[in-house]
């Protein structure tokens, strides 16, 4: 096994990245230039709180739910993650229970998170990537709650838990998440990672927003290769 090494596994936020249905994208304004005389370079943004990498929090989809700010800093630390590759999902545009289970099978049930890699994050910056983006079928979070009762977040390669094709499908499935304690991590940068990929600690970094629905976040991973 090759050396541990630290990588991001997020995007960093810029125009350049489409959003959910093709929505707004992120607004970076130079507010002051140095080139231009003013004593320091100086910028503003305006963004969607689900735009690049993101979480989403329950109260995303239930009005009583938690927010951001009932997360303490410690549950955004992993060390007990299982990285999976599922590139066949693709033609079928929605990750199920039937999908997982051979790649999960024997795997520790002390897993605190799940990354699940389609390989839809190869279309990053190609119009397929929110037009036909991946979704997450009903039963994928209780099934991983029963395996895995610590469980707190699913990440993956795609736009959303919603199928572009199927929102309504998609409201569910976030519920279900929701209800089972879990939080999505949409929309990661998988892209550093192959099947031989381990992650031996992760850290999701939520940008704090007092009481919101959904944070943009910077994902560190501690990756080791086999051999």
């Amino acid at each position: 096994m090759k050396n541990s090494q630290w990588i991001f596994l997020s995007y960093q936020l810029s125009d350049t990245l489409t959003a959910y249905k093709n929505g707004e994208r992120i607004h970076i304004i130079q507010e002051r230039s140095m080139d231009e005389g003013d004593p320091v370079n100086q910028s503003k943004i305006s963004v969607n709180l689900h735009y690049g990498t993101h979480i989403d929090y329950p109260y995303h989809f239930l009005n009583n739910g938690l927010k951001s700010s009932d997360y303490e800093a410690p549950f955004f630390v992993l060390d007990k993650v299982k990285f999976v590759t599922l590139e066949s999902v693709v033609e079928t545009n929605l990750i199920s229970i039937e999908d997982l289970v051979l790649p999960l099978k024997n795997t520790s049930n002390n897993i605190q998170c799940l990354i699940i890699k389609t390989g839809l994050c190869s279309y990053r910056y190609d119009d397929l990537y929110w037009s036909d983006n991946i979704g997450i079928n009903k039963g994928v979070a209780t099934f991983c709650k029963s395996l895995f009762p610590e469980i707190r977040f699913i990440g993956f390669d795609c736009m959303s838990v919603s199928a572009f094709h199927n929102s309504m499908l998609g409201r569910e499935v976030h519920k279900e998440f929701f209800l089972n304690n879990i939080l999505p991590i949409e929309d990661m940068d998988l892209n550093p990672l192959d099947s031989s990929s381990i992650i031996k600690q992760m850290i999701v970094a939520p940008f704090r927003v007092k009481n919101a629905e959904a944070s943009p976040v910077t994902v560190f991973a501690k990756i080791s290769q086999n051999d």
